[in-house]
């Protein structure tokens, strides 16, 4: 190895006979070496947060079901003092067809607001007293891409879906609201030490909320605390933001870091039932919607295609993923470009067809196989 690259690999022989007088030889004593890994799907600040010692900790397997989650919610609260928040590090599970509102939580944190971010990072839930901070009623409309769940009186449950909704609640929530920038250093700094343990020298975080987060990836860049590389998109909740971002936004220059273009998002997660599937009988899309109707998702599509970065949309569904394809093929039909690399996030129920028009259009599927494990092992247990 030499200047942090692989040069060769072989045989004792063979590698020895390259080394001269300064050579430095080390013994992993039976250890394995590899160049580093890629992770194509982190976020590496929002990670970095979880790990804040104020969070309520819902995270498997401390909770694994609606009561081990009312139980260490009823716990804290008890801890508390009225009016004292109570926020969940992402996130809780659910058993199967078990269901959570705010009047579960009222049951254990009356007069505590909670915030409960789950596991998927699809859907919180929060408890009466959350919603009357947060000003949420049973008449507010949904904005955009979102919804404010309701029951069949037109009540609202407590659950949110899409991160639009949960903002609602979450900016009042400690450790998700507004923070200093000690906090966000501090988090991107505890981000990256996780990404060492595991090998990763460069990572890719494909949503990162708003301009001010990228600000703070560039001040811990700047001042020489950065050791990965880092590639950044920045999230875009509506057709009027892409169109400003696209005209006005001057990405940052850092070293390591790079800004490399957008972030949508078409549906939801499976355990919210928002995975948008052309069959909403199914439990991942009974609750599924399109984020964007088609012809909105092709204009946004477009002006972000033609500031030629790159374009990345989270989405799962069979549905879903048609619609995000179509809005790719448009774009570069009206506006060639050499491989862009537009990606789909994601993409767990992609038709045959679809893989099809993904390798015609050379359009990337970043997917996440741990899902594969992790989810066919909860099925069987």
């Amino acid at each position: 190895m030499k200047d942090g690259k692989v040069l060769q690999v072989g045989s004792d022989q063979q590698v020895k006979a390259l080394a001269g007088p300064q050579s430095k030889l080390i013994d992993m004593r039976g250890k394995t070496v590899t160049p580093g890994l890629i992770d194509s799907h982190y976020h590496m600040m929002y990670y970095g947060e979880q790990f804040w010692p104020g969070f309520l900790d819902i995270r498997y397997p401390t909770v694994k079901s609606k009561a081990d989650l009312l139980r260490v919610v009823g716990e804290r609260a008890k801890q508390l003092k009225p009016g004292e928040w109570i926020s969940g590090n992402q996130g809780f599970h659910l058993l199967l067809n078990e269901k959570l509102d705010r009047w579960d939580l009222d049951t254990v944190a009356l007069n505590n607001p909670c915030y409960l971010r789950h596991s998927s990072g699809q859907y919180s839930v929060v408890n009466s007293k959350a919603l009357e901070i947060a000003g949420i009623t049973d008449a507010t409309p949904n904005p955009p891409s979102s919804l404010i769940f309701r029951d069949s009186q037109g009540r609202a449950t407590g659950v949110l879906s899409h991160y639009p909704a949960e903002n609602l609640v979450g900016r009042y929530a400690p450790g998700y609201g507004v923070a200093t920038e000690d906090f966000k250093l501090q988090s991107i700094d505890k981000g990256q030490q996780l990404c060492f343990q595991a090998g990763y020298t460069s990572v890719q975080d494909v949503i990162v909320s708003n301009t001010e987060d990228i600000q703070f990836y560039k001040n811990f860049a700047d001042s020489g605390r950065l050791k990965v590389r880092l590639y950044i998109l920045l999230y875009i909740n509506t057709e009027e933001q892409a169109t400003n971002m696209a005209r006005t936004y001057k990405p940052p220059s850092a070293p390591r870091l790079t800004f490399a273009g957008w972030k949508l998002a078409m549906d939801g997660g499976l355990a919210a039932g928002t995975t948008l599937m052309y069959d909403k009988s199914l439990l991942a899309s009974i609750s599924s919607y399109p984020y964007f109707s088609q012809d909105v998702l092709n204009r946004i599509v477009k002006v972000l295609h033609d500031t030629g970065l790159q374009v990345a949309v989270h989405v799962g569904g069979d549905q879903g993923i048609d619609m995000t394809l179509t809005a790719f093929e448009e774009a570069m039909k009206q506006n060639p470009r050499t491989d862009p690399r537009h990606r789909i996030e994601h993409g767990l129920f992609p038709s045959a067809t679809a893989l099809s028009r993904m390798k015609a259009a050379n359009i990337i599927l970043s997917t996440s196989p741990q899902w594969i494990s992790w989810h066919g092992d909860r099925t069987i247990s």
